[in-house]
């Protein structure tokens, strides 16, 4: 409640610092600007607290709402000087706008359920759990390693928690570790910026777990108001602009990342923001452009892959337009750069520094790429400065002469008989197989569906993508007659010409590693569009209509199924729940340990174990001293042989996920997911107890009446307790409370036979003498038998009717507990 509070309070306070500075806005532009700007600075002040290694959601909602109220109230009095002070809200500029978000929101609403660890998207949502309920630390452990005996369990637990892939040991021969900060050798750091899951964690604290990704819808429509106004900035026909929307933000991988707990989708808002930003005709929009690598640099390691294309296109739009902001400009995108990516290599560096070395020869490596990078940047700055004091009077026509005319062919030419030439040597097997998993692909002309420039044909509706090729290499000038137009073709010639050619040839599996691409489907689309103002109306509506069936199939196809969905989270909530506080919950299936381990931890605040030695009852045992409670989480019954216990917990799931079973031999997108049935069974391990307290409703009894404070009344001359010992010699003893009240009834004691399994063990008689004290018995071992155990207490009984209270009860005597101390 009190984030949910917290993030509305925040989401007003944006859009009345926005309005405030705006004084007039359409709503659609407010709320799409109201989400980039909240949610950039929500990433932002996380990577603050997670530097300080002090994150808490409601800390970073607090700290927003601070400085947007201050933000809000400067521009509100700075504009309220300058005479009368008045807001306006306009409607939506067009119902072409209002259809289209409608449409959007019914095609991205159902979300996909929980994965767990083994792939980003699981471990993205354990975090956003462990953010959200556990400890928000920087480095986690499990302390159950602590209290392990041998080394053969302790061999057995590294090797369980390096099961949970996504889960990165902490590794101190990478810079920034230390081994004498290193918890335990079970201790580590989740995969990923931590910014995304803070995000998710946002939505967990405000709207529930079921909920986490609630946001990603949210990012997707803010992202298709952006598009919309990218395609006025660029003055599109409304059939040009219709086109250009649907074909980038109604794509299946597009609609796909919008379910998804993946960074792709906050990613393609970001990259659509700085389109907008780039394109506007408004000077001060220049240095907005900057705030999405700002946010970018502080929430995705391929940030490093994008600053030099930024740069390059912020000298490129100065020596086009003579225009000094684009170098101001520069110098912002650098030392966001430099902080945010110092940032993530210090607070992730395992997963950073892996995801860097795509870029690393010669002397380049883990420990030196600081140092390289600083250079680089170094570099930059001063081919900056230079630029700013010798190259004033300096300035490049795109549109005059041949030279870049046949720069961008060659470029194109180049890059595309490149891709062919490795399409060739794929399709004859002379490629070294990169994916193992795909290896059946290598020597296949069915091959060539998973290269990455063919990949990016197939999610830009077919047809878009031969004619972006074919118009640019015939009417190159077209697009170089305005800077904007020149922006968006050296973004299309890096992001997606480039990359593809050089950086990621091979695009395997639709639509997980396809992902990739989502945030540059726009980026095609609008060089389409640079063209399409001149097509003939027919074929701009014969276009549309073979992209909008083309989508529509596949959209449908996403409505009916949840891909990466191996358990509900409303399951999860109900196992969380079971689990009683000073438990311990052994894992007995593998699946259900990558899915359950750390929400458990989290939420429940359990102690989780393997089963050691691959034995159940001894694992059981070994746990049962140590915890109250001991549950065992598994899949079928089973996996629950060798143990006595209680099912507590049954339920069942149906998976979901696309495993490439579901291809047509032409489209390699998923007609249909692969669906399997699966159970989970929690049961609660039957394990030896002395003390059984009245108060917990696990403890098994007959004649006995309801709970009254901490006690019960026997309520019948005989009473049962089941009881689960251990054999051996005890001493019974019976809490008794409140006193029975002698001096009212006729009789003067209370007689009490006890049997244990309906054998005598002893007699004892409460009196005015004794009223307070513990009733102790002695218990022979002969009585006792291994485990199940029946106490049966045979009382003489009272009522309080006999003084003249209204209660026709049979009273015996009042029990608050009763235990057995082994002697």
């Amino acid at each position: 409640m009190v984030s949910f509070c917290l993030l509305s309070l925040n989401v007003l306070a944006v859009a009345f610092a926005l309005l405030a500075r705006i004084k007039k806005t359409d709503i659609l532009t407010l709320f799409a600007k109201t989400v980039f700007y909240f949610f950039g600075e929500y990433i932002l002040v996380s990577a603050l607290f997670f530097a300080l290694d002090r994150f808490q959601v409601n800390y970073v909602l607090a700290l927003s709402l601070a400085l947007n109220v201050f933000v809000g109230l400067r521009f509100y009095l700075k504009a309220a000087a300058n005479g009368p002070f008045k807001l306006k809200i306009d409607p939506p500029t067009s119902t072409l706008y209002v259809i289209l978000l409608v449409v959007a929101t019914v095609f991205s609403f159902n979300r996909f359920e929980f994965f767990g660890m083994g792939q980003d998207q699981g471990v993205y949502q354990t975090k956003a759990v462990e953010l959200a309920y556990g400890d928000a630390s920087r480095q986690l452990d499990f302390t159950e390693y602590g209290s392990l005996e041998s080394e053969n369990q302790k061999a057995e637990y590294r090797e369980f928690v390096s099961d949970l892939l996504g889960f990165d040991n902490y590794d101190p021969q990478k810079p920034f570790l230390n081994s004498s900060d290193e918890l335990s050798p079970v201790s580590g750091i989740f995969h990923g910026i931590p910014t995304f899951p803070a995000i998710l964690a946002l939505a967990i604290s405000a709207f529930g777990l079921e909920n986490m990704l609630v946001f990603q819808t949210v990012f997707y429509l803010a992202l298709l108001v952006f598009a919309l106004k990218i395609c006025e900035n660029f003055k599109f026909s409304k059939l040009v602009g219709t086109i250009v929307v649907v074909a980038a933000l109604f794509s299946p991988v597009m609609l796909w990342v919008a379910k998804a707990a993946l960074t792709e989708m906050f990613l393609a808002l970001l990259i659509g923001v700085f389109i907008y930003y780039l394109t506007s005709d408004r000077e001060e929009d220049i240095l907005k452009s900057t705030l999405p690598v700002m946010i970018f640099s502080f929430f995705h390691i391929s940030v490093y892959t994008i600053i030099p294309e930024i740069i390059v296109l912020y000298w490129l739009l100065y020596l086009t337009t003579r225009n000094r902001t684009y170098l101001k400009s520069n110098y912002l995108a650098m030392f966001f750069f430099a902080v945010g990516y110092l940032f993530m290599l210090y607070i992730t560096p395992t997963y950073s520094y892996n995801n860097s070395r795509v870029v690393y020869f010669g002397p380049l490596n883990d420990y030196t790429l600081i140092y390289f990078t600083g250079l680089a940047l170094v570099g930059c700055l001063i081919a900056n400065f230079i630029l700013g004091k010798y190259f004033q009077s300096f300035r490049i026509r795109l549109d005059k002469g041949k030279l870049f005319d046949w720069l961008v062919k060659i470029a194109i030419g180049g890059m595309l008989v490149y891709t062919a030439f490795y399409g060739y040597k794929l399709v004859n097997g002379l490629l070294e197989v990169s994916n193992p998993s795909q290896a059946g692909y290598y020597g296949k002309l069915a091959g060539l569906k998973n290269i990455s420039i063919v990949s990016y044909a197939y999610l830009t509706g077919g047809i878009i993508l031969p004619v972006v090729f074919w118009k640019v290499l015939t009417k190159t000038k077209t697009v170089l007659l305005e800077n904007k137009n020149a922006a968006v073709l050296f973004m299309f010639l890096y992001n997606v010409l480039f990359t593809s050619t050089f950086l990621r040839k091979e695009m395997f599996h639709y639509y997980y590693y396809s992902r990739y691409l989502a945030p540059f489907l726009l980026i095609v689309v609008l060089v389409f569009g640079l063209y399409a103002q001149k097509f003939a109306r027919k074929a701009l509506v014969v276009i549309l209509v073979v992209v909008s069936v083309y989508y529509g199939y596949y959209g449908y196809v996403m409505i009916e199924n949840d891909d990466d969905s191996r358990i509900t989270y409303s399951m999860i909530e109900e196992i969380a729940g079971e689990i009683d506080e000073n438990s311990a919950v052994i894992m007995a299936n593998s699946s259900l340990s990558r899915l359950l381990t750390w929400p458990l931890k989290s939420m429940a605040d359990a102690n989780i174990y393997p089963v050691f030695d691959e034995s159940l009852g001894a694992t059981v045992e070994f746990l049962e001293d140590r915890y109250q409670d001991v549950y065992v989480l598994a899949s079928d019954e089973f996996e629950l042989q060798g143990i006595e216990a209680n099912v507590v917990y049954v339920n069942g799931y149906q998976t979901s996920q696309d495993l490439n079973e579901y291809r047509n031999k032409l489209i390699p997108l998923p007609q249909a997911f692969t669906k399997e049935n699966i159970d989970v069974i929690m049961a609660k391990a039957i394990t030896p107890q002395t003390l059984y307290s009245m108060s917990d409703d696990d403890v098994g009894t007959i004649g006995f009446g309801s709970l009254e404070g901490t006690f019960r009344w026997t309520v019948a001359s005989e009473a049962y307790v089941n009881l689960y010992l251990e054999k051996g010699d005890y001493d019974l003893v019976v809490n008794q409370l409140p006193v029975i009240p002698f001096e009212n009834l006729t009789r003067q004691s209370v007689n009490i036979d006890f049997y244990i399994n309906d054998v005598f063990a002893g007699s004892y008689q409460v009196s005015d003498a004794n009223n307070e004290q513990p009733i102790v018995v002695g218990i022979s071992s002969d009585l006792v038998a291994d485990k199940e155990n029946v106490l049966k207490m045979v009382i003489e009984t009272w009522s309080p009717e006999e003084f003249g209270v209204n209660d026709t009860r049979d009273l015996g005597i009042a029990v608050e507990s009763i235990q057995f101390v082994k002697k």
